[in-house]
């Protein structure tokens, strides 16, 4: 099955793109204000988690123009489950866009916004899995783990932040009733080097840890990846004990919805 990889780079000390832009994190770009999604636990504004384009393969969301929001709560709120409040899927056509980066709520600081990573393209993958055993990894009725399936074939699908293909679930199956599944986000982001930051690193235990200082209360940590020079991995949100988010749609051409969940180890 096909998938897409993104390439990211740290935007925090980019100025504001011209138009929209697929990304993570950062401030929400053509967000009319009074959409912007407030958690029905805590009622304060949610921070965005990424933005993205309508694409025919890549993500269809069922017409040209449209473009996905997701938003979770940065607060101690249930951001795990896609029907509890605290995370928020938003597709919205062109014509309800508006011009420009979305003015900040009063009551959202930068601190509480998570890092900007814009995307600057998409690699198209092939896992090698079929599309007739798609089922085995999104049906709640069919798990990997009790099935016919291949050992080989249970572990086609990458275990990264894609678009495309099937989930890597890190628990059980948890398919959202008439959503299909978009894409997956793990809690750390793969960037390439950030350009203008201030790293400071350190070594703790033989493990190389960075800081990035941007004005924020709190710095931001990132780590040299080791497979690959110039890359390095940013802790970006909290999905729990090294988690991973997963994206879903329903692409309707009429009233197009999503919905967003996270499991943990």
């Amino acid at each position: 099955m096909r998938y897409w990889k993104p390439e990211l780079i740290f935007a925090e000390f980019m100025g504001p793109p011209g138009q929209f832009v697929d990304q993570f994190g950062g401030i929400p770009w053509g967000l009319p204000e009074d959409k912007w999604p407030t958690c029905s636990g805590c009622e304060a504004p949610m921070s965005l988690l990424a933005q993205f384009a309508h694409h025919s393969d890549r993500l269809d969301l069922g017409k040209d123009g449209r473009v996905l929001y997701v938003f979770i709560c940065g607060d101690d709120c249930e951001t795990w489950d896609p029907e509890c409040g605290a995370n928020k899927v938003l597709i919205l056509d062109d014509a309800e866009m508006k011009p420009g980066r979305t003015p900040l709520p009063p009551d959202l600081t930068p601190d509480h916004l998570l890092p900007e990573c814009r995307i600057t393209c998409w690699t198209a993958k092939d896992d090698g899995l079929s599309e007739e055993l798609a089922p085995w990894f999104v049906s709640p009725d069919m798990d990997p783990s009790h099935s016919g399936l291949s050992e080989e074939d249970r572990v086609k699908p990458e275990y990264c932040t894609r678009l495309g293909s099937v989930p890597t679930w890190i628990q059980h199956i948890e398919t959202p009733d008439g959503f299909r599944f978009a894409g997956q986000i793990v809690y750390c982001l793969e960037i390439h080097d950030p350009i203008h930051a201030k790293i400071s690193c350190r070594e703790v235990n033989g493990k190389t840890t960075c800081e990035i200082h941007t004005g924020r209360t709190h710095p931001l940590y990132i780590y040299p990846a080791t497979d690959e020079k110039g890359k390095w991995f940013l802790e970006f949100a909290d999905f729990g004990d090294c988690g991973m988010g997963y994206l879903f749609v329903d692409p309707d051409p009429v009233r197009p919805d999503g919905r967003f969940l996270w499991q943990c180890y």
